[in-house]
């Protein structure tokens, strides 16, 4: 009984999602997106994506470099 309600669910979210799915790409201007815009965009947020890690890394060693020289004042 369960396995049939679960499929239900999930059919009745696939078809949920389809429609959705409808719904946007027919939204006005969403057809007129290239597929070279899509690239871009993807492009520039792996950029974006990069530099917060970049930016990450660079706090982490500047946390690093202050704990290190607490403990050198200590000694």
């Amino acid at each position: 009984m369960l396995n049939l309600a679960d499929k239900q669910n999930r059919q009745a979210l696939s078809k949920k999602v389809k429609e959705l799915f409808d719904k946007t790409q027919s939204l006005p201007g969403v057809q007129d997106i290239t597929e070279e815009e899509i690239a871009e965009e993807i492009e520039a947020y792996r950029r974006e994506d990069l530099k917060e890690k970049w930016a990450k890394g660079f706090q982490e060693v500047e946390e690093m470099e202050l704990t290190a020289s607490e403990i050198s004042e200590k000694d």
